[in-house]
Formats: C-alpha cells, structure tokens, sequence
C-alpha cells in the first residue's frame, strides 16, 4: 500500500474492512484508533455524501480517473467551508453525547463549538 508521508489512515471498522486480507495489508500502516462499526463518527463520510450527490447531478459522467479526480476537487472547491465547519461541529456534538450517555453523566453544562 503506497504511504503518504507523515500520514495516518483511518477505517470505520466495518465488516469489510476488518476482514483478514485487509488487516493483513494495513499492517504496516499507521491507524487511527476506532469504535467497531462506527462510520456515523466521522465527518469525511458525511462531506462524501455530499460530493457523492452533486457528482450525480452533474452533466457530464466522468468515464476516466482523471475527469472524476477533476470532478470531485471541482465539488470539494464548491461546498461552502461553513457546511464542512457545520460537519464538524455536529459530530464533535454527537460524541460527546455519546460519552455522556456511556459514562451515565447528566450533562448540566453547555458544550462549546469546536472549531478547525
């Protein structure tokens, strides 16, 4: 698997991803730590449905890698940065309830944004 330098992959554990030939190839490669079937934690899935949406509604099917690399930097240029800021903050909200409720705690405080 081609490394990019100084990065760190990350994999929502579902069952595909966890079978032996993919844990066997990820290996080597530096992993982010992840609950087990968790993709709803993660923002880049949800800024994917997005790009996945416009590139639907686009007039042209890209037919080569090149024209969808170029399609999807397209979209990813087009999404305002407050919706992908919107996408972080929503989920940052989203597990620390998640957190809340696993360590039974009342929140009785409000929970700042969080901001890139």
């Amino acid at each position: 698997m081609n490394s990019i330098q100084g990065g760190v992959f990350q994999q929502d554990n579902v069952r595909p991803h966890t079978a032996v030939v993919t844990q066997n190839t990820l290996q080597s490669v530096d992993m982010l730590p992840w609950p087990a079937r968790s993709p709803d934690l993660s923002p880049i899935d949800h800024a994917w449905d997005i790009i996945e949406r416009q590139l639907q509604r686009h007039p042209q099917t890209a037919l080569t890698v090149p024209v969808l690399t170029d399609q999807v930097q397209q979209v990813w240029n087009s999404i305002p940065k407050t919706d992908i800021q919107h996408l972080y903050d929503r989920q940052c909200m989203h597990v620390c309830m998640l957190a809340f409720k696993l360590l039974a705690i009342t929140p009785v405080i409000n929970v700042p944004e969080f901001h890139i």
